[in-house]
């Protein structure tokens, strides 16, 4: 069998290849991907009530905008809710001073209104003022409740261990409004009261307060 070689100059080449993609079969092949997606937009677009064609898919293309825009307001209110969180936990404390007579008053006040909630807040202040004067703690700028509790055990007898940590938890409960506090919640934390509300007293001293609120030493 004798072969022939095909050797077309450039231009017949051209015009072989215009004849061959004429052809029927390949005016009527659909890309599968651009068949299935217009099948999907069809069916959303049917969602709606709105019949396929130019106008239909425009307003397709307006909606995916506008779900767009909806899920990153979305994802941006939390992300932005987050960082507020955590920059108020981080200046939670920040306020707190050695101005113990008014910090005393106003705890007085909030017994005296049995405002728990300020009774509660205030003395946990205490707390942590009279921590910073035994030089135990130190008052600095991003002092979070959770860490000034974590200082405030060292202060405490092993039979309340973890009652500084569970203050602070409630500390924070409360000052984020995510916990209404009860006359149970504050003599919990009063228990405290005779080893961190004081400077330096005598074993003595302390036996006497820990009467007072009905513990045991």
């Amino acid at each position: 069998m004798r072969t022939i070689t095909v050797d077309p100059d450039g231009s017949t080449a051209v015009e072989w290849l215009r004849e061959e993609l004429a052809r029927p079969a390949y005016q009527e092949w659909e890309n599968p991907v651009e068949k299935a997606l217009a099948k999907a937009i069809d069916w959303i677009l049917s969602w709606f009530n709105i019949s396929p064609g130019t106008e239909a898919l425009l307003t397709y293309n307006w909606l995916l905008i506008g779900l767009a825009v909806l899920v990153a307001g979305v994802l941006a209110f939390f992300v932005i809710k987050e960082i507020i969180r955590i920059q108020r936990e981080k200046k939670a404390l920040d306020f707190l001073d050695d101005d113990l007579p008014r910090l005393q008053e106003t705890l007085a006040n909030a017994l005296s209104a049995q405002d728990w909630e300020q009774a509660i807040l205030t003395q946990f202040r205490i707390f942590v003022s009279m921590a910073h004067k035994r030089e135990t703690l130190t008052l600095s700028p991003g002092l979070t409740a959770l860490e000034a509790g974590q200082a405030l055990e060292a202060d405490l007898p092993p039979a309340l261990s973890g009652e500084a940590l569970k203050s602070a938890d409630l500390f924070n409960r409360i000052f984020y409004g995510h916990y209404l506090p009860t006359e149970s919640d504050w003599k919990q934390i009063s228990k405290l009261i005779p080893y961190l509300s004081s400077f330096e007293e005598t074993s003595s001293a302390k036996a006497e307060q820990l009467e007072e609120v009905g513990i045991e030493s």
